[in-house]
């Protein structure tokens, strides 16, 4: 089963929760609270911290995380091609352990987004990266109907 490390108090986290809930997933939940350093946590993560890091486009220029494997991109509207290139480049570097990294972007259908994101999509795949689009219908089951207000 799922399990959610989390802060109840955390807008984040409660969006993950009520995400969950609505997509039927059954989920443990387990209170972290911030301050604590848990024996359990540390056993997972002995550095203590949260392993994610959130940044806006300062990552363009100032960050270098060569092991880092996962990257989110959350919003590419009004970003350019080159700077998706960069990002992807430099999540895809080899690791020292040899793991895999994977880029994600999410994108909101019917939006102006879809179209930005289409036009990196073409530039991406000439630059020869291998790009896949997965619907999230597809991952998380079909989307809620509209509640009337």
């Amino acid at each position: 089963m799922r399990r959610l490390h989390h802060f109840a108090l955390d807008p984040f986290s409660r969006k993950l929760r009520v995400l969950l809930r609505e997509k039927n997933l059954a989920f443990d939940l387990v209170d972290e609270r911030p301050g604590e350093r848990r024996e359990e946590l540390l056993h997972l993560n002995p550095s203590g911290e949260v392993p994610v890091l959130v940044v806006s486009k300062i990552a363009n220029f100032a960050i270098d995380l060569p092991e880092a494997a996962v990257a989110v991109q959350m919003s590419g509207t009004f970003g350019s091609r080159q700077e998706e290139a960069q990002r992807l480049g430099r999540i895809t570097r080899p690791k020292h352990d040899g793991r895999q990294a994977h880029f994600y972007a999410i994108v909101s259908r019917d939006t102006i987004d879809t179209e930005y994101a289409a036009h990196r999509q073409r530039f991406l795949a000439e630059q020869g990266y291998a790009y896949r689009i997965v619907d999230a219908d597809d991952l998380l089951g079909p989307a809620l109907p509209d509640i009337p207000a």
